[in-house]
């Protein structure tokens, strides 16, 4: 149990608190940096138009697969952590599977309608289906982790799978409603979704029995060295990339800022695989998923400059605040 889910009993919390616990308030903030950072590096023509419909969507998913874990998990959680609102029952059961479940067909809605009306040049079917393909796929891989996969070795690796394909849906919906995009785009985005895929499952993997007496100190090394992997394998992104797509641009500077929170991030790591502790442990996947903020400021940066840079890495303002007074995990 986390010192967060020790504090109030949830009768003594306001509404508007139990459902910001619920959809993990402050990790919503990497959801919003992965939209802003898909929307810069994809140099769309309207941007701003692009973050407004790629938005709800992105969040009605990512609520949606925050309330369905803890539904789908109610009854471990009235075991292990009696204090969380579903196991609590500050939050009824119905209640939860209509918003979660409501979610996912307004995002499904939203996105089918988005690409169909926000339009220009008339309806492109072909590019509108491959948006509500990807849209499908990382619903499906939601709801496959969330319920019927979560116990299994897979869990893991679906987990990263979901923020990837997160990712390529963010793309392909930029491209039908953000106006004309860069040329790299369609080859950056599978670059940087399985970076992201790599880098999510390993901090899955890292917090797979944060909750355990005794944390596996081989999954915590597992989880770490796919961690540093991705990072490493962003950071030297501008060289290697350059050789495959000759228009993409050099930024040493971008290689550099990556490999400065890799450091900063490893010391957490180290942290916790030399005293596996739940709250060490703890603290290395709250430092690990507010990272991914920064990782998208850098991409922002690179391929858009420093206002996209700086703006998506002030989300660390409100991530931070969050996360002292709700549970990230």
């Amino acid at each position: 149990m986390t010192s967060q889910e020790q504090g109030s009993l949830p009768g003594s919390v306001s509404r508007w608190k139990l459902w910001g616990q619920l959809i993990r308030l402050p990790t919503s903030m990497t959801l919003l940096a992965d939209a802003l950072a898909a929307v810069a590096v994809s140099q769309c023509e309207y941007p701003w138009r692009a973050v407004g419909i790629l938005l709800p969507a992105s969040l009605a998913i990512y609520w949606a697969g925050m309330i369905l874990n803890d539904w789908f998990d109610v009854a471990k959680d009235r075991q292990q952590r009696s204090r969380r609102p579903l196991a609590s029952g500050a939050i009824g059961l119905n209640q939860a599977a209509m918003a979660g479940w409501g979610l996912l067909l307004f995002a499904m809605i939203w996105t089918i309608a988005a690409t169909i009306f926000v339009k220009e040049e008339g309806f492109d079917s072909k590019a509108s289906g491959t948006v509500v393909l990807w849209c499908l796929s990382l619903i499906a891989a939601v709801v496959l982790y969330d319920g019927p996969l979560k116990k299994t070795i897979l869990a893991p690796w679906l987990m990263g799978v979901c923020r990837g394909l997160h990712w390529m849906f963010a793309f392909s919906l930029i491209q039908v409603v953000g106006g004309a995009v860069g040329l790299q785009l369609p080859k950056i985005a599978y670059v940087i979704a399985i970076i992201m895929t790599l880098y999510v499952a390993g901090v899955t993997w890292f917090a797979r029995r944060e909750a355990d007496a005794k944390p596996s100190t081989s999954l915590l090394l597992f989880g770490s060295t796919l961690m540093v992997a991705a990072l490493a394998t962003l950071a030297s992104l501008p060289w290697w990339l350059n050789q495959w797509i000759p228009e993409a641009q050099e930024n040493s500077m971008f290689g550099l800022l990556v490999a400065m929170s890799g450091v900063l991030l490893g010391r957490r790591l180290l942290t916790a695989i030399g005293d596996p502790r739940p709250e060490t442990i703890q603290l290395g996947v709250k430092q690990s998923l507010l990272s991914l903020i920064l990782l998208d400021a850098y991409l922002g940066y690179w391929w858009s400059g420093s206002f996209w840079g700086a703006g998506i890495a002030m989300l660390m303002v409100p991530a931070i605040w969050l996360g002292g007074k709700f549970r990230t995990t």
